[in-house]
């Protein structure tokens, strides 16, 4: 996959691409107060699309899953926090677009790949020490709004 580039996603900044620090965790919770993403249920990134999909789980708001995945999906029984960084984000190309998935891959989709924790309401510790690496598909609708196409979520550093 090619590195992002400014002009190879509409609308995005390179700071929209850039993925987090080592150190850096993001945190999207039941508790709006300790969340720290500001555009939850608004996908004008790819990073708010995650966050937005994110918070479907953690606030168990099946609204915040269908905005950016266009359906529902199995809640967990209890409430989530979930701690979270973006490792990579590519912007995709004619040349590196796969056409032999579904959905087919464009030029201007994104691959996000991101680590993530847990905690669940009323269980400790928290976060989790497991870390789970998550790999999602974005594109981005002609409203410019992102919505997620696939994920897979698997296990390891």
């Amino acid at each position: 996959m090619e590195e992002a580039k400014p002009s190879t996603a509409a609308g995005l900044a390179p700071e929209d691409l850039k993925p987090d620090p080592k150190d850096v965790w993001h945190i999207v919770s039941w508790d709006p107060a300790i969340t720290t993403s500001k555009c939850i249920g608004d996908p004008v990134t790819p990073r708010c699309a995650l966050e937005t999909f994110k918070a479907c789980s953690a606030r168990l708001n099946m609204a915040f899953c269908e905005t950016v995945i266009g359906r529902e999906i199995s809640l967990p029984e209890r409430r989530v926090a979930v701690w979270y960084r973006i490792t990579s984000m590519k912007v995709l190309s004619a040349k590196t677009a796969r056409r032999d998935i579904n959905p087919p891959e464009k030029p201007g989709d994104v691959h996000l790949l991101a680590q993530q924790r847990f905690c669940v309401e009323g269980k400790s510790p928290c976060p989790f020490p497991e870390v789970e690496n998550s790999f999602y598909h974005l594109r981005q609708a002609q409203d410019r709004r992102w919505s997620i196409l696939g994920w897979y979520i698997g296990s390891g550093e």
